[in-house]
């Protein structure tokens, strides 16, 4: 049994305890992710905005079960290192970003296991805030560690503004796409617990988000962060998942396009 299956009393599918589905499924999501994240960098010409891989990583993690963590590993490690030659990142860098992503969701992962055993009958909130402390902060500060160790001389400006982007991106993965991930993958509703007034509201934030990029310079995320709530209670997780995955992509996009100063 998988390690966030066993602490919320849910079964996850036998898909992710099939080897050969972990390896296909796992290398297309992680090398569309990665190639997408290096679109996003090569447009906006930031060291790291939003990388999406480390959600899939570490929700595949979470529910796949410990035996099967090679597997994602070892699968997650070669896709890395293979975009990265690809898009002519030297062999030397390609190799430590590649090391930096398959350590850092692995120790993030151990640690949300680690925690959530020590909990009896831990609810959904404490499951969540594991998550969010334990793989979107100290696995993803890991793998932003050992990346920007690896690109930069440690102690330099230059890493340290990599440790920060490349932290902030790998959280907001873990953030949109991870927990969005698990929140599907842990439904017991029927189709997944979207409905149609659901999407309606998901979409209207959406469509706020698009309008907040276009017509004012405020924070914009804070404008689905306030919706999302309002969606959890009245819709469940997957809506309310829903709402951060395509506002955080809808902004990662947009300014991608932007001119002059982000």
């Amino acid at each position: 049994m998988s390690v966030i299956a066993r602490s919320v009393g849910a079964r996850t599918h036998p898909w992710f305890d099939s080897p050969w589905h972990l390896v296909v499924g796992v290398g297309v999501l992680y090398v569309i992710g990665v190639r997408s994240a290096f679109w996003i960098i090569e447009q906006s010409g930031l060291g790291a905005v939003y990388f999406p891989p480390a959600g899939i990583t570490l929700a595949v993690l979470l529910l796949a079960p410990l035996r099967r963590w090679p597997i994602v590993l070892a699968v997650v490690g070669v896709c890395e290192l293979g975009v990265d030659l690809w898009m002519g990142v030297p062999v030397e860098d390609a190799i430590g970003f590649a090391a930096a992503n398959v350590v850092g969701p692995a120790v993030g992962a151990t640690l949300i296991g680690q925690v959530l055993a020590l909990m009896e009958r831990p609810g959904r909130s404490a499951i969540l805030w594991t998550i969010i402390g334990c793989g979107a902060g100290i696995g993803t500060f890991v793998s932003a560690l050992i990346g920007s160790t690896v690109a930069f001389p440690v102690g330099s400006s230059d890493q340290l503004t990599l440790l920060g982007q490349w932290w902030l991106g790998d959280a907001l993965g873990v953030v949109a796409i991870g927990l969005l991930i698990l929140s599907i993958a842990l439904s017991s509703k029927p189709r997944l617990g979207i409905t149609t007034p659901g999407l309606v509201v998901v979409g209207l934030l959406s469509i706020g988000v698009v309008m907040s990029l276009a017509f004012t310079d405020l924070p914009v995320l804070s404008v689905p962060l306030a919706g999302t709530l309002i969606v959890a209670a009245m819709f469940g997780s997957v809506p309310a998942n829903l709402s951060p995955a395509i506002a955080s992509t809808t902004v990662a996009v947009w300014l991608a396009f932007e001119d002059g100063e982000l």
